[in-house]
């Protein structure tokens, strides 16, 4: 019986090898035929060896320990009562048919609630287990996030970022640092190879880290960078993060501070010009009531009353940028503008006057400015040419030609002359506010203009020499639109 018991064994083990590497049905119920086949044979070993009193009942321990870290909790308890119950069964059976047997009701109790703690047991822990691998499996994923999400910042930096191990070679860098570096910076690529002069310094920061935490350096593709550098843990072996700012960069971060405070400046003074002004146009509407003033009088007089009203609303217009208000304005036609600055223009010129020539093409063009605003950038750009492009025995031209773009959005405006042109070096400063290339010069001019541009949604720009001319050439950009029919 025994040996037929073996054999039987033998085929149930074949056919679950074979069910299991077929992967079919889920691996619970793998669990549970497996489970279930261990428990039949052991039972039935139990059974023809004469109870438990043979002791291969301690043989049920394995499957039933089994049963508790592979079942659910509800069905962890199930191999235990059927094993106990088929003990206690085993051993009514025995006393019943074989008189002379002895009884193990006791030592079968005792069994079957040591199965049943394994079983509760072995769940308990299967259960801890898995819960633990699901806290580390979160964890695991959370690390990953964070990890990907640290990359994609430090990624995205605008500062250079590296990171050195102790022998020199590059653990990390970010897009940043590869451009200022060059293309051949990479990781596990020396730092001596892509960057010997941040290698140099960082071993002089390695033996006094006091005495240098930012510093200036040349690098190897013709850029500049500021370096900063901080230890990585402790130890001879630590390694090194490397933080380069672009020192154009810097520089221009410094100019914008410089260009605020600039403009604040400008407010302020404007708003200090406002008090004064006021009391000459007082003075010269109360002294235009008199009666005893001639007709040239009045005309001088009507002049300082004139650029008294241009003055303020020069002084508007810059006390408007300053607080960074911009007054609506519908669309109004370049020409009729233009036409108005450039016989403003020419009434305050000294003979001889500059000839002033205009096309617009279309003639409907128009850009949505206040006229005041346009006629003040007027009168920067062409005051500016007169002032610059006049020379000895040479009379001036001034050429203004408005058209729109190419893609039909913007309207362009282009003023150029005859005259020296600006120079490259000058060129670079030019719209920067109190630059000015000559003493009598206050050099707001233009710094003025291109934010009265922008204010209304426009640009300019400096192109400085056309094709085959020598002046100097500005361009207006403003959203344009078309009047009329």
């Amino acid at each position: 019986m025994l040996d037929g018991l073996l054999y039987v064994y033998l085929f149930l083990s074949a056919l679950l090898l074979i069910i299991v590497r077929g992967q079919q049905p889920t691996a619970k119920w793998q669990a549970a035929v497996h489970i279930g086949s261990d428990l039949g044979i052991l039972i039935a070993l139990v059974f023809f060896s004469q109870g438990v009193a043979s002791g291969i009942g301690a043989l049920l321990v394995t499957p039933v320990a089994a049963g508790g870290l592979l079942l659910s909790r509800r069905f962890s308890v199930v191999p235990p009562a059927i094993a106990t119950i088929a003990l206690l069964g085993t051993e009514i059976y025995l006393n019943w048919k074989f008189p002379v047997y002895a009884e193990n009701y006791t030592q079968t109790g005792m069994l079957g609630a040591g199965l049943f703690i394994i079983a509760i047991t072995g769940n308990a822990l299967a259960r801890r287990a898995r819960e633990s691998e699901a806290r580390a499996n979160r964890a695991q994923s959370d690390i990953a996030k964070l990890a990907m999400l640290s990359e994609n910042v430090i990624q995205k930096l605008q500062a250079g970022v590296l990171v050195v191990n102790a022998d020199g070679q590059i653990e990390l860098l970010n897009r940043a640092a590869r451009n200022l570096l060059g293309a051949g910076a990479a990781s596990g690529r020396h730092l001596s190879a892509c960057a010997p002069t941040v290698w140099q310094r960082l071993n002089h920061w390695r033996q006094d880290p006091s005495a240098l935490t930012n510093t200036a350096l040349s690098l190897s593709n013709h850029q500049s960078a500021w370096a900063q550098f901080t230890r990585l843990g402790a130890g001879s072996e630590a390694s090194a993060l490397i933080v380069l700012d672009d020192a154009s960069r810097v520089a221009e971060q410094a100019q914008s501070m410089k260009l605020a405070s600039l403009g604040r400046l400008t407010a302020s003074i404007a708003h200090e010009v406002r008090n004064p002004l006021a009391a000459i146009q007082n003075a010269a509407e109360l002294a235009s009531e008199s009666d005893t003033l001639g007709s040239e009088d009045l005309a001088l007089l009507d002049i300082v009353k004139r650029q008294s009203r241009r003055l303020e609303d020069t002084v508007t217009s810059v006390l408007n940028l300053s607080r960074k208000t911009t007054t609506p304005a519908s669309n109004t036609e370049l020409r009729p503008m233009i036409d108005d600055a450039i016989h403003d223009f020419a009434q305050r010129c000294e003979a001889p006057s500059p000839h002033i020539s205009c096309s617009i093409t279309p003639p409907n063009l128009a850009i949505a400015i206040e006229p005041v605003q346009f006629a003040q950038i007027m009168n920067n750009l062409l005051g500016n040419a007169l002032t610059h492009a006049t020379e000895p025995g040479k009379a001036l031209e001034i050429n203004i030609e408005a058209r729109i773009s190419a893609d039909g959005n913007q309207a362009l405006i282009d003023l150029f002359d005859n005259g020296p042109g600006i120079d490259r070096e000058a060129a670079k400063h030019i719209f920067e506010p109190f630059f000015s290339t000559q003493h009598s010069g206050t050099g707001l001019g233009l710094f003025i203009t291109r934010e009265l541009c922008a204010a209304a949604h426009g640009d300019l720009q400096l192109i400085n020499h056309r094709e085959a001319q020598r002046g100097a050439y500005f361009r207006l950009s403003f959203p344009a639109a078309l009047t009329g029919p």
